[in-house]
């Protein structure tokens, strides 16, 4: 009775001890730690190689957003900032001049000036016209690159990482059933170490199917990354250059913002001059007479009609505005 006693109490002890043990393992197994039982260098950085990835993509589609959004928000803060000067430039825009009526000072215009604010006005539209086309046409490829922003065949690469998921349910699972059948075969009898080699077998097997899934999985991955970078950065230098061509053809007029009409006339001289200097340097006494000659004549002879047409629209020929009737200030 002893003995049968002790022997139910030893079997009670060792059943307890390989639940355990079984129980130790999946812990371990989940916090990512490995034990001799379980440990795989080769897989295991196989698959924290594919988890990056993974994790990777995630924060691209997150970061994609976010970047079209702070870009509306800083095109939208430019402009703000930009319409608060210009507006601030055009309320001193004028001969400053008493209105009996109002009594209150104003702003007098002459029909130069007002040509003026309104050439302004339309150059800044244009502007906005075709900055928001370059960035409509940006965000739509973010938006594109969001979809699938490490590959350009978004779906063969979703089918891909299902297959590697599988793989390693698969795997886990084999990891599990062989380590539970080394604690099981632990001083049992033949069959159960039996069942350990078969459990082994199993999972080396599924082991190389988790291996090549993955495998199959980065070369697809590295095979298009490239091109999907290349395409980010053509779609970013596309809108930049666009952006810069907008901004540069409202830049002409700089000059004429001066408040007095010499300074703004020297400015605006010195801009055709410039445009116009690498024709006049281009031209030898070899070619003088000849068809090169001929367009640098046409485009110098562009230059002085251009300049001339400045006279005429912004009125540069008139008196100064500090020195027009009513400019100064009669506190009388």
């Amino acid at each position: 009775m002893e003995i049968e006693e002790g022997s139910s109490s030893k079997g009670y002890k060792k059943k307890f001890a390989g639940t355990y043990q079984k129980a130790k393992q999946r812990v371990l197994n989940k916090l990512g730690k490995r034990t001799t039982l379980t440990r795989r260098p080769k897989i295991d950085s196989l698959s924290k190689e594919f988890e990056v990835v993974i994790e990777t993509k995630e924060s691209l589609e997150k970061r994609l957003t976010t970047f079209q959004h702070k870009l509306n928000s800083v095109v939208a803060c430019g402009r703000d900032l930009r319409d608060t000067y210009l507006q601030l430039w055009k309320n001193q825009v004028g001969s400053l001049v008493w209105n009996n009526e109002q009594e209150c000072y104003e702003r007098n215009k002459s029909p130069s000036e007002t040509r003026l604010i309104a050439d302004l006005e339309r150059a800044v539209y244009e502007q906005d016209r075709t900055v928001d086309d370059a960035m409509e046409r940006f965000h739509a490829k973010l938006t594109h690159l969001s979809e699938s922003p490490i590959s350009l065949d978004g779906q063969r690469e979703i089918e891909l990482a299902e297959n590697v998921k599988h793989a390693k349910k698969l795997y886990k699972e084999c990891r599990t059933n062989y380590s539970d059948s080394v604690i099981d075969s632990h001083g049992a009898s033949s069959s159960a170490r039996s069942k350990e080699a078969l459990a082994k077998q199993k999972y080396d097997s599924q082991a190389e199917v988790f291996a090549q899934e993955i495998a199959t999985f980065l070369e697809h991955y590295r095979g298009q990354l490239p091109d999907r970078l290349i395409e980010f950065f053509e779609a970013e230098d596309k809108m930049i250059t666009a952006v810069a061509n907008a901004h540069a053809a409202s830049m002409s007029m700089l000059g004429s913002l001066k408040m007095d009409k010499k300074s703004a006339k020297s400015s605006q001289r010195k801009r055709y001059e410039d445009e116009n200097e690498e024709y006049v340097e281009q031209q030898s006494p070899s070619n003088k007479n000849g068809p090169q000659s001929a367009e640098s004549d046409r485009k110098a002879s562009s230059s002085v009609k251009k300049q001339d047409n400045w006279d005429l629209i912004y009125g540069v020929e008139e008196v100064d505005l500090n020195q027009e009737k009513g400019s100064m200030i009669d506190l009388q």
